[in-house]
C-alpha cells in the first residue's frame, strides 16, 4: 500500500495523518498540518503522508488535492522507516483493524512510537483543532529532541577535548615518547 514517492522523498520531519472515510474533512486537516508545518519548521524538509485505513469515500483523493502531492503509508510502511532510521518517530490514534491488536505489534514495540486512542473529532472544527494541535505538539517533541542532541553532541565535543588535552599533557611530560633506543 505505501507508494514509491513517499520512500524516495528526503524529509526531516514527516507527519502521517490517520484517517478512515473523512473525505469531508481531511482537506482543512491536511492544510491546517502543512500550513503549521511551514510556520514551525520554515526551511526543514517536511512531508505530510496518509496513513488511511482503507476508506473508501475518497479520503485518498481529498488529501491529495488538499496538498497538491502526497503519499500513502500504512503502518507496515511506518514501522519499516522507524527501523531504518528514516523515520524519527511517529504517533497515530486510528489503525487498520479497531480495535488495534496484533498488526501494530511492530510500532507498539518502537521507543519512538506514541499510540494514542482514537479521539473521534468528527465535525470541521474539530479536526482543524486536531490538526493544529498535532503540529505543535509535534514542534515541542522536535525541539526537546534537538536539545537532546545538542547536549548529546557538546558533552562527545567535550570528552573528546579532554582526551586530546590528556594526550598532549602525556606526550610533553615524555610519558606518552618511546623510550630512547627502543623502537
Amino acid at each position: 500500500m505505501a507508494e514509491a514517492d513517499v520512500a524516495a522523498a528526503p524529509a526531516e520531519i514527516v507527519v502521517a495523518l490517520t484517517s478512515y472515510n473523512d473525505a469531508r474533512t481531511i482537506g482543512a486537516v491536511a492544510r491546517a498540518v502543512r500550513d503549521g508545518l511551514a510556520h514551525d519548521f520554515g526551511a526543514r524538509a517536511t512531508r505530510i503522508v496518509l496513513a488511511d485505513a482503507g476508506s473508501t469515500d475518497g479520503t485518498r483523493e481529498a488529501a491529495r488535492a488538499a496538498l497538491g502531492r502526497g503519499g500513502l503509508v500504512d503502518e507496515e510502511a511506518l514501522a519499516d522507516l522507524l527501523e531504518r532510521g528514516h523515520l524519527a518517530g511517529c504517533a497515530l490514534d486510528t489503525y487498520n483493524v479497531e480495535p488495534p491488536g496484533a498488526t501494530i505489534d511492530r510500532l507498539r514495540r518502537h521507543p519512538r512510537t506514541l499510540l494514542l486512542p482514537h479521539i473521534g473529532a468528527q465535525t470541521r472544527e474539530g479536526q482543524i483543532r486536531v490538526g493544529m494541535e498535532l503540529v505543535d505538539s509535534l514542534a515541542k517533541a522536535v525541539k526537546r529532541f534537538m536539545a537532546n542532541r545538542a547536549a548529546a553532541l557538546a558533552a562527545a565535543k567535550d570528552e573528546a577535548a579532554a582526551a586530546e588535552a590528556a594526550a598532549t599533557a602525556d606526550t610533553a611530560s615524555g610519558e606518552g615518547a618511546p623510550e630512547p633506543g627502543v623502537g
